[in-house]
C-alpha cells in the first residue's frame, strides 16, 4: 500500500490512479522491503507497459527514498550516517539509471530544502504521498505516457 498511507487510494500508486481510471495498476510494494526483494516483486514472465521502483532499462522509473537521514526519529550521529548513505545511494541509482536508460527520479535534498524536514507533518501522512507524486510528475514524461495510455 505504502508506509504512513491511510488508505490504498493515498498511496503513491493510489493517487496516480485517481488521476487516470482508465489505467490498470498492480501496486506491489510490502513495507520493509528493500532493493533487493524489487526483482522478485515484479515477478519473472510478466510484462508491464510502465515500471515505478520506489526503493533505495527501458520504461523504467528509479524513485529512491530522499534523504533518510533527515528523519525526524534519527538524531546526531546517527542521523549523519544515515545522510551519507542517502547520498551514495542517491549516486548508484542515478549512475544506474544512466547506463541503463532508466529515467531517475531525484528525491534526495539536503535539510534546509527537504520538504520533509521542514514540514514535519509530511512524515509517515498522506501529504508526503503528494510530494512525491509532484515530483515524479515534475521530473518524469509519466503524465503525458499516462495520459496517452488511458486514452488508448
Amino acid at each position: 500500500m505504502g508506509t504512513g498511507a491511510s488508505s490504498p487510494q493515498r498511496s503513491l500508486a493510489g493517487l496516480i490512479g485517481q488521476t487516470h481510471p482508465r489505467l490498470l495498476i498492480e501496486n506491489r510494494a510490502r513495507d520493509g522491503a528493500k532493493c533487493a526483494d524489487v526483482v522478485r516483486q515484479l515477478g519473472a514472465d510478466e510484462r508491464f507497459d510502465i515500471v515505478l521502483v520506489q526503493a533505495g532499462g527501458n520504461d523504467v522509473i528509479l524513485m529512491p527514498a530522499g534523504n533518510v537521514g533527515n528523519a525526524a526519529f534519527f538524531f546526531a550521529p546517527v542521523s549523519w550516517r544515515m545522510t551519507q548513505r542517502s547520498r551514495a545511494m542517491r549516486g548508484f541509482v542515478r549512475d544506474a539509471a544512466a547506463r541503463t536508460g532508466a529515467t531517475y527520479v531525484n528525491m534526495f535534498h539536503e535539510r534546509a530544502d527537504d520538504p520533509f524536514a521542514r514540514d514535519k507533518r509530511l512524515n509517515a501522512s498522506d501529504g508526503g504521498y503528494e510530494v512525491w507524486l509532484h515530483e515524479l510528475m515534475a521530473q518524469t514524461d509519466l503524465a503525458r505516457r499516462l495520459s496517452r495510455a488511458s486514452a488508448g
